[in-house]
């Protein structure tokens, strides 16, 4: 891949990590425009922002959508407008799908207005299912009621159970024992999304949680299923709970 970059020199003369030259980019191939994000993702220039903002908006799906799953990393509330035009108006659902995600942790109300429209007025259920989620990652505890009812109106349990996340994480504690309800079904896929949200969670289980419901529940299913990644999720959630019992000693 031919990529043009421009030299930055330190103060002491020593030479800092260069910056994509954003011209350059018109001149490549999308499938090179393509394969440039996996160099930005391992060897990030000072400018990647800017070249991310200019894939967001490339002909290619396919670059739109890693590019934009990428920004997730480096957005800030500054960026949020733009994430949100992508995760309202792109015509790709796994673009809108990568452009919920990263709105994850922003409270702007962009990035707020847009996931709740997101959430109610998009015809994909993943979409809809990473809105919830980061509606919860989001912090903003006012959503909770709006959480609450949405996850008495869906009928997708994909998007059900992301509420149930979300729910959990704004402070709902009552929504654990439906989210863990999920790993008992026959749907592999939420069997394991359940097992990632529990891990994403697991700081925040009390010792009764961990101990009584929780461990037991992902022992249950790993015996059921015998799947190495649930094998970890166990292992990480078992450790939690030896730090919460060594810190209770002390």
């Amino acid at each position: 891949m031919t990529l043009k970059t421009i030299a930055k020199t330190g103060s002491i003369g020593q030479p800092e990590k260069a910056e994509i030259d954003i011209v350059s980019l018109a001149e490549m191939s999308s499938q090179q425009r393509f394969e440039l994000i996996s160099i930005l993702e391992d060897s990030p220039p000072d400018n990647v922002k800017d070249v991310l903002k200019v894939l967001m908006s490339d002909k290619d799906s396919r670059v739109r959508g890693e590019s934009t799953r990428l920004m997730g990393d480096y957005a800030d509330e500054k960026d949020a407008e733009l994430l949100a035009e992508i995760l309202l108006n792109d015509k790709d659902s796994l673009v809108r799908t990568d452009a919920a995600g990263a709105l994850a942790g922003l409270q702007s109300l962009n990035a707020l207005s847009a996931l709740i429209s997101s959430l109610t007025n998009d015809r994909n259920p993943l979409v809809r299912f990473w809105a919830a989620s980061s509606l919860g990652e989001s912090g903003c505890k006012e959503l909770l009621p709006f959480v609450q009812w949405m996850k008495r109106k869906v009928r997708s349990p994909r998007v059900h159970q992301s509420l149930c996340y979300a729910a959990y994480k704004l402070g709902d504690k009552d929504s654990l024992k439906p989210l863990l309800e999920y790993l008992f079904g026959e749907d592999e896929l939420l069997i394991m999304a359940t097992c990632n949200f529990i891990d994403y969670v697991r700081d925040c289980l009390s010792e009764s949680e961990l101990s009584d419901l929780v461990i037991p529940s992902i022992r249950k299913v790993y015996e059921d299923w015998n799947h190495v990644d649930i094998a970890s999720v166990l292992s990480r959630l078992e450790q939690r709970l030896e730090e919460i019992k060594r810190a209770s000693n002390e």
